[in-house]
């Protein structure tokens, strides 16, 4: 009957809380939660072999706070494969931030099994544990030039650089030295925290020379934090001259659309607008420029827009209509900007319409009769995307 089967089940969770029966072979989160409550470890413990990941991690959560034997030699067990390298993902989830290093040291025989997968990401769960003989070992992998600069990198972000002028010192070298420019970048982005005249000086160097644009970015980037004003020359030349696109787009979202009125703010619209003016080949550092112009309150960075359009159509309007391009659509542009004004630089925009290509006419001329103006917009034949 139903009441005779709702009775056995009543019984069977009788069994598992009053701890007479045998621990199951079989667990979920709750009866994880359930032994717990009780004191029945053997039982939490079961959970980690189960299939299902949350049952996995949950009871990797619970045993975190049992300080009894069976916690690390059952945790141990069951979180690695020293055989053949594999690690279990939900256990050391498990127990992240919880400091026990008995728990974190369980899965530091794979780093020595040449067979583990995903070892960065095993790195990166077991900074998260936060436990010292774990992060020992990691500051030796990451002191040693042969592991993977990426690998190391990880580590080196949770390491105090600034905790005095001996690791700064220390650190200053590694960041012009190490052959790795993910280490480099690492601490050309955490040297902020030296906010000085020497390690300003340092950065505007290493953003000028470093042969890595990954790291002349971090450079650029921490130097225009520490000290706008100084760091200005450089970043308006890294956005004209620099070699790598990643850079130079990253100088003009430093410029990040003057705000100011007046003469704070001019010298950065400056920069931008010879930037305006400059062939640019990559559509993301150009689009990038378009955003910075548009997002300025400043009427003369609208300005920019406005006078630069000829130049735009000329140079980068060829065969596809320019708003499916990235980096090309500067009449829209300045028209979110500043519609009042549209009209008026279309005309001055459609005057010079013998340096453009049939698409860019056509753009331009498309425009103009969009704001009212009696235009002739020209067909284009065997053209994309109009």
């Amino acid at each position: 009957t139903k009441m005779r089967t709702a009775l056995l089940y009543i019984t069977a969770g009788l069994g598992l809380l009053s701890g007479c029966d045998s621990t199951p072979s079989y667990v979920d989160a709750n009866d994880v939660g359930a032994a717990f409550t009780i004191g029945r470890y053997a039982t939490v413990c079961k959970g980690l072999e189960m299939e299902d990941a949350w049952t996995r991690e949950f009871s990797a959560q619970k045993l975190v706070s049992v300080n009894e034997p069976i916690a690390a030699e059952c945790l141990c067990e069951h979180a690695v494969d020293t055989a053949t390298g594999a690690w279990d993902e939900a256990i050391l989830k498990g127990i992240s931030g919880s400091g026990r290093d008995d728990f974190a040291s369980c899965f530091l025989p794979v780093f020595d099994n040449p067979n583990v997968e995903n070892r960065d990401e095993l790195v990166a769960g077991l900074i998260a544990t936060s436990g010292p003989t774990v992060m020992g070992r990691f500051l030796s992998i990451m002191e040693d030039t042969s592991e993977p600069g990426p690998l190391r990198a990880k580590i080196l972000a949770t390491v105090p650089i600034c905790e005095n002028e001996e690791s700064i010192e220390r650190y200053s070298s590694m960041m012009q030295e190490d052959p790795a420019p993910e280490i480099r970048a690492r601490l050309a982005n955490d040297f902020v925290c030296s906010d000085t005249p020497a390690m300003l000086e340092l950065l505007l160097s290493i953003a000028d020379n470093d042969e890595s644009s990954l790291v002349r970015s971090a450079a650029l980037t921490t130097a225009d934090r520490q000290n706008a004003k100084v760091a200005y020359d450089t970043v308006c030349d890294a956005m004209l001259n620099d070699e790598s696109a990643d850079v130079r787009k990253t100088a003009v979202e430093l410029f990040r659309a003057p705000k100011k009125k007046g003469a704070k703010g001019k010298r950065e619209l400056a920069c931008l607008r010879k930037k305006a003016f400059k062939v640019e080949d990559n559509p993301e550092v150009r689009e990038a420029l378009l955003t910075s112009l548009q997002r300025s309150p400043r009427q003369d960075a609208a300005d920019v827009l406005c006078d630069a359009i000829p130049f735009w159509v000329q140079n980068y309007v060829e065969n596809t209509h320019p708003d499916r391009m990235t980096g090309t659509d500067i009449i829209g542009t300045q028209n979110n900007r500043d519609f009042q004004n549209t009209p008026r630089c279309l005309r001055q925009a459609y005057n010079k319409r013998s340096r453009y290509t049939c698409k860019g006419k056509q753009y331009v001329a498309a425009w103009a009769r969009e704001v009212g103006l009696s235009v002739h917009v020209p067909k284009c034949d065997a053209l994309q995307g109009f």
